[in-house]
């Protein structure tokens, strides 16, 4: 995009070039009225903003960065921000905590892209669990030709961070398990279904109190409609 002439750039992120800076990283404090992400954002000038917002996984630091950005950018003083970002509440189906039958359900199917699933299975690896962590995940649609290879990155990611048990509904995950390498299925029990009410029915006798289950998809996949089977 061209930027129109005299406009002013604000950056925003990890990189000491940015206007607004995170620093360090992002810590969850779980607890009553519910799970909180604190981080520290610097605003140039050595002003440092200690933030602690609502929700849980590492793009909440990110998102919450790219706010206080636009924010600044127009005048809001800072701890008007803070105020702010700290009575955030996020939208339905995007890392909505949703509990059902002793589990604990992260409810991340709104939509999903590799960054974002990245994230969530990263949310659901730090969250902490009396039982088994739980990855049911749909297809990431509109990927083109990095497809495959994001679909085994994730199921890598999977095994890396020792999710107990994965679920996937769709083509792409089937074709990145079918293919060599694509699935570190040592580290996990991976179980394959036609469509989320096949996997829920799957997945269901095998579930126990203090599992948490993560439901991330793309929103053709319509993973959301797992939770009221899993009831």
């Amino acid at each position: 995009m061209r930027v129109p002439r005299g406009a002013r750039i604000w950056r925003f992120g990890a990189s000491p070039r940015a206007d607004v800076r995170l620093l360090g990283r992002p810590q969850t404090r779980w607890g009553p009225p519910g799970p909180r992400t604190g981080f520290a954002l610097s605003l140039g000038g050595g002003a440092v903003l200690d933030v602690e917002v609502p929700g849980i996984g590492p793009h909440v630091a990110q998102n919450a960065a790219c706010a206080a950005t636009a924010a600044l950018a127009v005048g809001v003083d800072p701890s008007a921000i803070a105020r702010g970002l700290q009575r955030y509440q996020g939208p339905p189906l995007r890392m909505e905590l949703q509990a059902t039958g002793g589990l604990t359900v992260i409810n991340d199917a709104y939509n999903a892209n590799p960054a974002s699933t990245s994230g969530a299975i990263q949310a659901l690896a730090d969250f902490p669990c009396g039982g088994r962590r739980v990855a049911l995940l749909g297809d990431m649609l509109e990927l083109g030709s990095a497809s495959e290879r994001a679909h085994r990155d994730v199921l890598s990611l999977c095994g890396a961070l020792r999710i107990d048990i994965v679920g996937i509904v769709g083509e792409e995950f089937r074709s990145a398990t079918e293919r060599p390498g694509g699935c570190q299925a040592e580290n996990f029990r991976l179980i394959r279904a036609k469509s989320p009410e096949d996997l829920a029915a799957r997945v269901s006798p095998l579930l126990g109190t203090g599992d948490v289950v993560l439901l991330k998809g793309s929103r053709a996949m319509g993973m959301e409609r797992i939770f009221q089977l899993l009831n």
